[in-house]
Protein backbone atom coordinates (compact mmCIF):
# COMPACT_ATOMS: atom_id res chain seq x y z
CA UNK A 1 0.00 0.00 0.00
CA UNK A 2 2.78 2.29 0.80
CA UNK A 3 4.58 1.91 -2.56
CA UNK A 4 1.32 2.26 -4.31
CA UNK A 5 0.24 5.28 -2.41
CA UNK A 6 4.03 7.08 -3.50
CA UNK A 7 3.72 5.99 -7.19
CA UNK A 8 0.30 7.20 -6.98
CA UNK A 9 1.28 10.65 -6.42
CA UNK A 10 3.83 10.41 -8.64
CA UNK A 11 1.84 9.15 -11.43
CA UNK A 12 -0.60 12.30 -10.72
CA UNK A 13 2.74 14.95 -10.22
CA UNK A 14 4.53 13.69 -13.40
CA UNK A 15 2.15 14.59 -16.44
CA UNK A 16 1.61 18.19 -14.81
CA UNK A 17 5.21 18.09 -13.86
CA UNK A 18 6.67 19.63 -17.55
CA UNK A 19 4.02 22.26 -17.72
CA UNK A 20 4.84 23.57 -14.30
CA UNK A 21 8.41 23.77 -15.15
CA UNK A 22 7.81 25.31 -18.19
CA UNK A 23 5.80 27.91 -16.35
CA UNK A 24 8.53 28.51 -14.18
CA UNK A 25 10.84 29.52 -17.23
CA UNK A 26 12.63 26.02 -17.63
CA UNK A 27 13.58 24.88 -21.02
CA UNK A 28 13.95 21.53 -22.76
CA UNK A 29 17.40 20.62 -20.99
CA UNK A 30 16.23 22.29 -17.85
CA UNK A 31 12.45 20.43 -17.72
CA UNK A 32 15.13 16.94 -18.09
CA UNK A 33 16.98 18.17 -15.13
CA UNK A 34 13.69 18.41 -12.97
CA UNK A 35 13.11 15.01 -13.83
CA UNK A 36 16.57 14.01 -13.20
CA UNK A 37 16.85 15.41 -9.80
CA UNK A 38 14.54 13.17 -8.57
CA UNK A 39 16.21 9.48 -9.30
CA UNK A 40 20.07 11.26 -8.56
CA UNK A 41 18.61 11.90 -5.56
CA UNK A 42 17.45 8.83 -5.24
CA UNK A 43 20.67 6.98 -4.98
CA UNK A 44 22.33 8.66 -1.72
CA UNK A 45 19.06 8.34 -0.01
CA UNK A 46 18.31 4.44 -0.75
CA UNK A 47 21.88 4.05 0.56
CA UNK A 48 21.25 6.16 3.87
CA UNK A 49 17.60 5.28 4.38
CA UNK A 50 18.38 1.41 4.37
CA UNK A 51 21.11 1.25 6.50
CA UNK A 52 18.87 3.62 9.08
CA UNK A 53 16.45 0.80 8.48
CA UNK A 54 18.71 -1.71 9.62
CA UNK A 55 19.18 -0.02 13.10
CA UNK A 56 15.92 1.80 13.78
CA UNK A 57 13.58 -0.47 11.95
CA UNK A 58 11.88 -0.63 8.62
CA UNK A 59 8.51 1.14 9.46
CA UNK A 60 9.76 4.08 11.34
CA UNK A 61 11.87 5.00 8.07
CA UNK A 62 8.34 4.18 5.85
CA UNK A 63 5.79 6.50 7.75
CA UNK A 64 8.86 9.03 7.82
CA UNK A 65 9.53 8.54 4.00
CA UNK A 66 5.96 9.20 3.48
CA UNK A 67 5.45 12.19 5.63
CA UNK A 68 8.63 13.72 3.91
CA UNK A 69 6.53 12.61 0.21
CA UNK A 70 3.39 14.67 1.12
CA UNK A 71 5.87 17.54 2.35
CA UNK A 72 7.42 17.39 -1.13
CA UNK A 73 4.79 17.20 -3.05
CA UNK A 74 3.17 20.36 -1.54
CA UNK A 75 6.53 21.97 -2.32
CA UNK A 76 6.48 20.88 -5.50
CA UNK A 77 3.15 22.46 -6.36
CA UNK A 78 3.94 25.62 -4.72
CA UNK A 79 7.47 26.06 -5.73
CA UNK A 80 8.06 29.82 -7.03
CA UNK A 81 11.12 29.10 -9.34
CA UNK A 82 12.92 26.67 -11.03
CA UNK A 83 15.68 26.47 -8.55
CA UNK A 84 12.84 25.84 -6.02
CA UNK A 85 11.53 23.10 -8.13
CA UNK A 86 14.73 21.33 -8.49
CA UNK A 87 15.55 20.86 -4.46
CA UNK A 88 11.89 19.96 -4.26
CA UNK A 89 12.02 16.84 -7.00
CA UNK A 90 15.44 15.62 -4.96
CA UNK A 91 14.60 16.26 -1.66
CA UNK A 92 11.34 13.78 -2.96
CA UNK A 93 13.95 11.32 -4.78
CA UNK A 94 15.95 11.37 -1.69
CA UNK A 95 13.33 10.37 1.11
CA UNK A 96 11.66 7.87 -1.36
CA UNK A 97 10.62 4.94 0.33
CA UNK A 98 11.12 2.06 -2.39
CA UNK A 99 14.02 0.86 -1.52
CA UNK A 100 13.11 0.66 2.32
CA UNK A 101 9.65 -1.39 1.16
CA UNK A 102 11.45 -3.80 -0.84
CA UNK A 103 13.73 -4.82 2.09
CA UNK A 104 10.60 -5.01 4.22
CA UNK A 105 9.09 -7.32 1.73
CA UNK A 106 12.10 -9.47 1.66
CA UNK A 107 12.55 -9.37 5.60
CA UNK A 108 8.64 -10.57 5.71
CA UNK A 109 8.65 -13.11 3.29
CA UNK A 110 10.10 -16.35 3.10
CA UNK A 111 12.49 -17.42 0.04
CA UNK A 112 9.65 -19.61 -1.39
CA UNK A 113 7.11 -16.35 -1.13
CA UNK A 114 10.00 -13.60 -2.20
CA UNK A 115 8.90 -13.71 -5.81
CA UNK A 116 5.16 -13.41 -5.75
CA UNK A 117 5.41 -10.39 -2.94
CA UNK A 118 8.18 -8.46 -5.21
CA UNK A 119 5.63 -9.53 -8.24
CA UNK A 120 2.73 -8.03 -6.44
CA UNK A 121 4.71 -4.72 -5.20
CA UNK A 122 5.56 -4.09 -9.04
CA UNK A 123 1.85 -5.05 -10.02
CA UNK A 124 0.98 -2.32 -7.22
CA UNK A 125 3.29 0.31 -9.01
CA UNK A 126 1.58 -0.29 -12.43
CA UNK A 127 -2.10 -0.19 -10.93
CA UNK A 128 -0.95 3.43 -9.40
CA UNK A 129 0.52 4.69 -12.83
CA UNK A 130 -2.43 3.42 -14.63
CA UNK A 131 -4.78 4.91 -11.95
Amino acid sequence: LTVFLDFFANGIVLPVLQTHARGLGASGFNVGMVFTAYSAAQIPGSFLFGRMSDFVGRRPVIIASLVMSTVTLVLTLIAPSYGSLIVARAIAGFFSETSVCQAYLADKTTSANRAAAFGHMGAFIGLAFIL
